[in-house]
């Protein structure tokens, strides 16, 4: 027992807290490759087995290299410049676009004049189908009005039992009756008909009326003088178309001018 004793406080002494070890000689260099390496040769060789890379030195391309300090400082600058400018897309993300309100109010704005646009040229196209309608009612009017006189007094008609006369007005008013239908047709019921949308559009009410009163006109001209004189009546029908016939070239005008209104505030929106 007192040999083991012995051993252990010589043992304790020598490792004692101020114990170190001290290498006096040059460490070996790790950077140069070891002088017996067996696979040097197969790599040497390995060209000569391959006919078409006899220029690629193996052994110089799977030779391991240690990293240079300047190899280390190039790789850090690349992670510094990578993440800087991963930072600078943050901060252009969070720029706000200061255009986008505007561009929104232009928008906006442009929607409103369009639809303030469209509802100024409706109103426009349908005031000239008013006017083109009522021109031509008064057109008829004045020329009916003014052949009327050969045929008697309007005042004495019923008392003179003028039938002629009466023939000649209720063939003169029905073209004006036409025009009347037409006139209030489209000033009230101008808009009737839904778009996909929803909103009322303009159907181009008194197209009709424009066709007929045309193509009226265009027979007349061509059949009054194939209306019989007897019975007396039909002599008053006969002079009425005549009158009406005789206004084709100027109701041409005026009735293609209308077709044209009306087709435009169909399909202009």
């Amino acid at each position: 027992m007192s040999m083991n004793n012995t051993d252990t406080k010589k043992t304790k002494s020598v490792f004692d807290e101020d114990f170190e070890v001290i290498y006096e000689g040059d460490l070996p260099d790790f950077s140069e490759e070891p002088a017996n390496d067996g696979y040097k040769d197969v790599l040497s060789q390995l060209a000569d087995l391959d006919d078409d890379t006899k220029d690629i030195d193996y052994l110089e391309e799977n030779r391991t290299r240690p990293m240079r300090p300047t190899d280390t400082q190039k790789y850090m600058e690349a992670q510094k410049k990578a993440r800087g400018e991963g930072k600078n897309r943050r901060k252009s993300r969070r720029i706000p676009n200061l255009f986008s309100p505007a561009a929104k109010i232009l928008k906006s704005g442009g929607k409103a004049a369009g639809k303030t646009l469209g509802k100024t040229t409706s109103l426009l196209l349908r005031a000239i189908t008013l006017v083109l309608i009522a021109a031509i009612a008064i057109l008829l009017a004045w020329n009916f009005k003014a052949n009327y006189f050969p045929y008697g007094s309007i005042s004495a008609m019923i008392a003179e039992r003028n039938y002629i006369l009466a023939a000649y007005l209720g063939t003169a008013l029905l073209p004006l009756l036409i025009e009347g239908i037409a006139f209030l047709a489209v000033l009230f019921g101008g808009r009737s008909a839904k778009d996909r949308n929803g909103h009322r559009t303009d159907t181009g009410n008194g197209l009709l009326s424009f066709l007929i009163i045309y193509i009226g006109s265009v027979l007349s001209s061509y059949s009054y003088t194939r209306i019989p004189v007897s019975p007396a009546p039909l002599q008053g029908v006969q002079g009425a178309l005549y009158v009406y016939g005789s206004l084709n070239r100027t109701l041409f005008i005026l009735c293609a001018a209308g077709v044209i209104s009306c087709l435009a505030r169909k399909f202009v929106k």
